[in-house]
């Protein structure tokens, strides 16, 4: 299990016997220690940096470099579309991905901080102007923001519902928005957002999602975590020691 931490690079846990080591090789002395994404495939492990852009650790032959043609010194998210076999990273300067030469290539020039694909092999990318919906086929964009139904334009965190044409995104400061989507565009939105009542969620910045195998969806606030089952019924988990945490 490998994991990115603030202050202290990446480290990793042993399952077998139980034990968490230190990964340092890349860090140095005064940089690197801020980790943003750690993301393994295929032997290879991406680490993320919010000071020394993106690097990969060869598993197999204990090799590791830092990736050139991007630009930007932090890293915010990295995805692999299994569907077209592709790499994406997102960062401060930047939207990229690695072609078929192995080269990093800008797509577009927008800070990026999360990236999903949707049922149709779009990509979904979380951005402070609002959602970017890109195809890579024709690289046509099309913006999704307030005067779409979003109950913010500053988008962190997205997740592709399993089985449905649904995605969900966390924003910072307006809650959480339940996108449906089909082949031509957006369909419909549903914000999810605080209520002094407690019928809410339990705090509108949202810095993860997740969702477990009954479906449920998770997410994590500035003041606890919440989850809302299929039927769209929202639950604040009520454990007091989580219950004004923030979540992330």
């Amino acid at each position: 299990l490998w994991i990115g931490t603030f202050q202290n690079g990446v480290t990793y846990n042993s399952l077998n016997p139980k034990k968490i080591y230190s990964f340092l090789p890349l860090i140095g002395a005064k940089s690197g220690k801020y980790i943003s994404s750690v993301f393994y495939h295929n032997e290879n492990i991406w680490i993320g940096t919010m000071d020394k852009g993106l690097w990969r650790y060869d598993t197999k032959n204990g090799s590791y470099a830092r990736e050139k043609g991007i630009t930007s010194r932090s890293i915010l998210c990295f995805f692999y579309d299994a569907k077209s076999n592709s790499y994406y990273a997102g960062g401060d300067q930047g939207f990229y991905i690695l072609d078929k030469s192995k080269n990093w290539k800008k797509l577009l020039d927008k800070t990026v901080r999360s990236i999903c694909t949707d049922k149709f092999g779009r990509l979904w990318l979380a951005t402070w102007q609002g959602i970017l919906i890109f195809t890579p086929s024709t690289e046509n964009l099309v913006i999704v923001t307030e005067k779409n139904g979003l109950s913010s334009n500053m988008g962190y965190v997205l997740l592709q519902e399993r089985g449905s044409q649904t995605i969900w995104c966390g924003t910072i400061g307006g809650g959480l928005n339940k996108i449906s989507y089909t082949t031509n565009g957006i369909s419909s939105i549903k914000n999810y957002t605080y209520k002094e009542n407690g019928r809410g969620i339990s705090n509108n910045h949202i810095w993860c999602l997740y969702e477990d195998k009954k479906g449920n969806i998770w997410a994590g606030t500035d003041a606890g975590l919440n989850f809302i089952n299929k039927q769209q019924q929202i639950s604040q988990l009520s454990l007091p020691e989580i219950a004004n945490i923030k979540i992330t």
